[in-house]
């Protein structure tokens, strides 16, 4: 029914988890067709800007395809960084949707099962919360509301919570202890509320989304949280994406549309990384890209500043220390990859 993934950097003993990184995988993602690559996707949309964040110096980002990949390939997982380490938590792979946690060494690359969830989910969103790997919603044979906690390398997660509603095809992004749950689909409806929580527990709605979307990419710098493209409607390749790109300003709840970009995008993934807030492949005007993109978090503006080793959408992400893992992911419909890109600013 639905997908996602998500992002989170912390520390924590009691897990292995997976340092994060995209590689493309089928020849049917490069450039043309599904592969059609960023040309158009690079995003200077002037609008008037609402956003008074500084944006950094313009940064140089180092792409490269990382040492080692997945036991299997996989898409629409949550990938959670703990330490020097990443958790993958379930997702969709040619064997339908999986329970299974993997932990995977950032530098060796050496992986492992580190137990599973209480359901099997995929494109939910995820983050960490007290130090441990949390799930949130996702989508199966139906869409669910559960929150999801592991709580012990090695053994089951168990549900500590629901969703106000179900939610699919969703997005979280943390800052300060609080992770900000966005976007989705309840199986009938987009849902515009965005949630915060600092437990997994316990919900409050900061915002409504001007533009309600499923499969945004989320981050937060400066205060205020991105939302950018998403679908608006359709199912989980083939639909009406947008080209908002919306801000909200995580101290008032206030949110507006802040730029349109010059095509839609949809199904990408964004890092923070070193202060920048990098997209990642994704749809863009309805084809698999391999664009990494920049977003001024000025005016809302995205421009190309490398490209990925292939077109990709639909992958994990998290950031250990100054790099960013973009791991596995769709090179074209259920064409899942097992690789993982690396991405460092400097």
């Amino acid at each position: 029914m639905t997908r996602r993934r998500v992002r989170g950097a912390a520390t924590c003993a009691s897990f292995v988890a997976l340092a994060l990184g995209v590689v493309g995988c089928s020849s049917s993602a490069s450039k043309g067709g599904h592969g059609a690559t960023t040309t158009g996707a690079t995003t200077r949309a002037p609008s008037s800007p609402t956003s008074t964040t500084a944006a950094p110096a313009p940064a140089t980002v180092r792409v490269s395809v990382a040492p080692w990949s997945l036991p299997h390939a996989l898409a629409r997982e949550v990938v959670v960084a703990v330490g020097n380490q990443l958790v993958v938590l379930g997702g969709t792979s040619v064997g339908g949707t999986t329970a299974a946690v993997l932990a995977v060494d950032a530098t060796t690359g050496a992986a492992r099962s580190d137990g599973s969830l209480a359901m099997a989910v995929h494109d939910a969103a995820g983050a960490l919360v007290g130090g441990r790997p949390v799930v949130f919603g996702g989508g199966s044979s139906a869409t669910t509301d559960a929150v999801q906690e592991l709580t012990t390398a090695g053994a089951a997660a168990r549900v500590i919570g629901h969703l106000p509603t179900r939610r699919a095809d969703v997005s979280a992004a943390s800052a300060d202890g609080t992770v900000y749950v966005v976007g989705g689909y309840d199986g009938t409806n987009l849902v515009p509320d965005v949630l915060a929580t600092s437990d997994g527990v316990a919900f409050r709605s900061i915002a409504r989304l001007p533009v309600p979307v499923r499969y945004p990419a989320v981050a937060v710098v400066g205060g205020k949280l991105f939302v950018v493209g998403g679908a608006t409607s359709g199912g989980e390749n083939a639909g009406v994406d947008t080209n908002a790109v919306q801000v909200i300003d995580l101290a008032t709840g206030a949110a507006s549309v802040l730029a349109r970009m010059p095509q839609t995008r949809s199904h990408a993934t964004a890092v923070t990384l070193d202060g920048h807030v990098y997209v990642l492949g994704g749809h863009v005007a309805g084809s698999w890209t391999d664009d990494v993109s920049e977003l001024d978090p000025a005016t809302g503006s995205l421009h190309t500043v490398a490209h990925l080793p292939r077109a990709i959408s639909d992958a994990g992400a998290a950031v250990i220390g100054s790099t960013a893992y973009l791991v596995g992911g769709e090179a074209a419909p259920s064409s899942y990859v097992n690789g993982a890109v690396e991405l460092a600013v400097g």
